[in-house]
């Protein structure tokens, strides 16, 4: 049985003329049946998240687009894995950003000439201001590793998808 994604298709009748050509309307009520049968969760259609993975069922009297339901499962699958992976490399970047731009600041912060005289005239200030500063540099450091290892499992896990 092949699969495709779903792409946010507003009902059955849409997604059976995407999946097979040319049905007549006894041919979809048979697809839409067989599509419900082989993907339980299509009963509600309207929440289903766009890339969620469907069975594509075998109606031999039918034809199916080549483009939508052809294709070995297993080589969609790692399509699909591949595809979801860059799309969450793409969301860690501003993530790691908005981190690395919050460790900035602390820095910043802490090298304010105003702030840094007030500190200056007490000794518990002036360990916890190097306390901070310690631990914002040790934070820097992790994000930078964090983000390297992540960047580089995700282009491993995509190597390694390729490969099949």
């Amino acid at each position: 049985m092949a699969v495709t994604t779903f792409r946010g298709e507003k009902n059955l009748g849409e997604l059976a003329d995407k999946l097979f050509l040319k049905l007549t309307p006894r041919q979809r009520e048979k697809v839409e049946g067989a599509l419900l049968q082989a993907n339980p969760q299509l009963d509600q259609i309207t929440s289903l998240r766009a890339g969620t993975l469907l069975k594509v069922p075998d109606l031999p009297e039918l034809r199916a687009k080549a483009n939508r339901a052809g294709g070995k499962p297993d080589d969609q699958l790692a399509d699909h894995l591949s595809n979801e992976l860059q799309a969450f490399a793409r969301l860690l970047g501003p993530r790691f950003a908005a981190a690395q731009e919050a460790v900035a600041q602390t820095a910043a912060v802490l090298a304010e000439p105003e702030l840094t005289r007030v500190i200056a005239k007490e000794k518990p200030l002036r360990d916890l201001a190097k306390n901070i500063g310690t631990l914002n540099e040790r934070r820097k450091q992790e994000l930078e590793e964090r983000q390297q290892s992540l960047a580089a499992a995700i282009k491993q896990m995509q190597g390694d998808l390729q490969k099949r």
